[in-house]
């Protein structure tokens, strides 16, 4: 057994450095601020100033006087929450992202910039925490479904412009390891644009030469907009869809209508997938549902 009881990996753009028990990967340029925040030995040294969260909240402290971060403490999710709770067996898929996260803002993409991240081990497990920025003023893409109609010309402008992000995150040769709704976050510009930004890369990957993969990507965040009308939350409409397609395969129409063909098929085992979850009533869907899968479907 390695005799260090923390063998991790350098990594360009952060500074390793040992507290204890506790790793601390840091931006150099932020290091006093994550220090004063209490972030290297896991004590905050002052009240959040905010929280933010689905499943889970976490609190949001200030970093500097123009940013803030949010304060993660990572637990598993699916099957293993309950279970495992906040232990994690191997950090390497958060050395992974942390890794991805760098090297996709190098590239210029627009993604939540991850300022720190600590790991400590224990005896049978890891313990990971992570200080990412806050994107001010913004609101994830299930934020925007919810409060707007399927008719809503919001949704159409958010289908261009998560449809042209993704295209170039993707001809940039990376994947987002858990695309969905809740990981796509937008904001009206002050001059009146729409920005999106990526967050939870989680911890994706690089690939390139490949359609496949990517379509793959695209798959997944479809299918959580169909879990969310299956959930009866929104409601979706043939423009939005079309526009997205549009956008991101550039008119191409064998791609979008074999992206539309696999679309259809996830819709159609939504009720097999997602049932349970709605205590077992196969019948339970909303009542305006979008049209069938044979006929133009819709998506935000």
């Amino acid at each position: 057994m390695n005799d260090d009881p923390l063998p991790l990996p350098e990594i360009d753009g952060y500074r390793l450095e040992r507290c204890g028990a506790r790793a601390v990967y840091v931006r150099p340029e932020h290091h006093d601020a994550v220090a004063a925040l209490g972030f290297l030995d896991g004590e905050p040294r002052s009240e959040p100033v905010d929280r933010r969260g689905g499943r889970v909240v976490y609190p949001i402290y200030p970093l500097t006087p123009d940013a803030r971060v949010i304060w993660k403490h990572c637990r598993r999710g699916g099957w293993a929450e309950p279970i495992l709770d906040d232990r994690h067996f191997d950090v390497t898929r958060f050395v992974r992202e942390l890794e991805l996260n760098d090297a996709v803002r190098r590239a210029g993409l627009p993604v939540a910039e991850i300022i720190a991240l600590a790991v400590a081990r224990g005896r049978t497990a890891w313990r990971v925490e992570m200080l990412t920025r806050v994107i001010d003023g913004a609101r994830d893409l299930a934020d925007a479904l919810r409060s707007t109609s399927p008719d809503d010309e919001l949704r159409v402008e958010l289908a261009e412009a998560v449809a042209t992000l993704l295209r170039r995150f993707h001809g940039a040769g990376f994947r987002h390891g858990d695309l969905n709704v809740k990981n796509v976050l937008w904001r009206r510009t002050n001059s009146g644009t729409i920005e999106v930004t990526l967050i939870d890369l989680d911890p994706g990957r690089r690939d390139r030469g490949s359609e496949t993969p990517r379509h793959e990507n695209l798959l997944r965040l479809w299918r959580s907009v169909v879990k969310g009308e299956w959930a009866g939350r929104w409601v979706l409409s043939d423009r939005t869809l079309l526009r997205f397609l549009h956008t991101y395969f550039r008119g191409d129409r064998a791609a979008m209508e074999e992206f539309r063909r696999r679309a259809g098929r996830a819709r159609r085992l939504a009720p097999l997938r997602y049932g349970w979850r709605r205590g077992g009533r196969r019948d339970a869907a909303p009542t305006d549902r979008a049209p069938r899968a044979e006929k133009d479907r819709g998506g935000s």
